[in-house]
């Protein structure tokens, strides 16, 4: 199974998940389809794979012994960085800035996980237990962030996430 394809930001590379080897690992091949090679030695959890700006790493979920990390890995040469520890990880999504990581743990909540190591803090929280956040987005500029709650959009002003 290969699935979840992303392009680097330069269009020369794609980054996907495969279990080629036996479970679901990061892998990296050129944009013709060519030259796949496993990116690094960690299991892949979750459709979030995040391709930094620079294009020089990508950011995705694993779950090595039963904890939740979130690693960015080092495209030139598979270093891992563990990023701040978060809740769920599942549906994360970076601010414009690269500097705050949007979450939705247990569908109800926006949770901001500064990459600094700041604490993290919610943004937005759902009493209603039928209502259901998923996949949170970015405006363009970093002022908003978004959510799905099935079949409509919720958007909250976060100036402060710059």
């Amino acid at each position: 199974m290969d699935i979840n394809p992303f392009y680097s930001p330069d269009g020369r590379q794609i980054a996907f998940a495969s279990d080629r080897r036996g479970r679901t690992e990061v892998w990296l091949m050129d944009a013709n389809g060519g030259n796949q090679r496993q990116l690094a030695p960690l299991s892949m959890w979750g459709h979030f794979l995040y391709w930094t700006a620079d294009g020089m790493a990508i950011v995705f979920r694993t779950d090595e012994r039963t904890a939740i990390r979130i690693v960015r890995v080092t495209l030139a040469d598979g270093a891992l960085t563990d990023l701040p520890i978060h809740e769920a990880g599942g549906h994360l999504s970076f601010s414009p800035s690269e500097q705050v990581m949007m979450d939705a743990p247990g569908h109800r909540r926006l949770r901001a996980y500064p990459v600094d190591g700041r604490p993290p803090y919610d943004v937005y929280a759902f009493e209603n237990p039928d209502v259901r956040l998923d996949y949170p987005v970015w405006s363009p500029d970093g002022c908003s962030t978004g959510a799905e709650p099935r079949g409509a959009d919720l958007w909250t002003p976060s100036d402060q996430y710059h």
